[in-house]
């Protein structure tokens, strides 16, 4: 029902609405129960401007607002969701999350990516809507040897992943 309400952009530029997109991220980040990075306007034009060909923004209106943004990147076999921003009041009742996933997945299915990446958070409705968990692994490794030593013992005190 909400895609008959909500038009749909798929765009390489977003210069003239990069206030609002703004705006939508600051909202959406402020509501969050998660700690977002902050990002700045030259980090979403920074991406779509170097990333051409490999990145774009889907923009969700309702009439001529723009309730959500989806920032996306993508090379031949996956698109990896970057950032995923709404107005949290006026977007819901219109379903944006739900919309922005299958429009994601639309896109893969247009242009031959095999794969969608759904990002981080929000893990819940990622599974309920069909995407896998996988575990994350970081390797890291110091300089100093005792140090490392001793990295090597407490860094499984620090893993947030639940065993598998």
């Amino acid at each position: 029902k909400s895609f008959d309400a909500v038009r749909v952009e798929i765009r390489t530029d977003i210069g003239d609405l990069l206030p609002r997109v703004m705006t939508l991220y600051h909202d959406t980040r402020n509501r969050s129960e998660w700690q977002f990075e902050e990002l700045t306007p030259a980090y979403f034009e920074g991406i779509l401007t170097h990333m051409a060909g490999r990145s774009f923004c889907a923009l969700y209106f309702v009439g001529d607002e723009l309730l959500a943004a989806n920032l996306i990147v993508h090379d031949e076999q996956l698109a990896i969701d970057k950032f995923f921003c709404m107005d949290g009041e006026r977007g819901r009742p219109y379903n944006l999350y739900f919309l922005s996933w299958f429009t994601n997945l639309r896109y893969c299915l247009d242009h031959g990516l095999s794969r969608y990446q759904s990002g981080q958070a929000y893990y819940e409705n990622k599974v309920r809507l069909g995407s896998q968990l996988t575990a994350n692994t970081m390797f890291f490794r110091h300089r100093n040897r005792l140090l490392q030593a001793l990295l090597r013992l407490v860094s499984p005190l620090f893993s947030q992943d639940e065993a598998t």
